[in-house]
């Protein structure tokens, strides 16, 4: 087996459960906001989602987080300097 104690596994694995949690409560929330159409309300709570997410993960800049950041910015920069 893995030499991966339980409660190493569970340290490793709080700060995505805490950013989920913090997400799903503020999309969770858009629920009580008077929004009666329905494609309106999923609209919302995706960009709301969206925008909770990758904010936490940029302000406690999130190693994978800022990892596929570089990525992207290097792909962009090859496709500029491309042409």
């Amino acid at each position: 087996m893995l030499d991966y104690p339980i409660a190493e596994q569970i340290q490793d694995l709080m700060p995505s459960l805490a950013l989920a949690g913090i997400m799903g409560s503020g999309v969770y929330s858009l629920k009580y906001v008077s929004i009666t159409n329905q494609l309106a309300l999923l609209s919302a709570q995706i960009i709301t989602g969206i925008v909770i997410y990758t904010g936490i993960c940029y302000i406690f800049r999130i190693s994978s987080f800022m990892e596929i950041i570089e990525m992207i910015k290097s792909k962009l920069l090859n496709l500029r300097y491309a042409d």
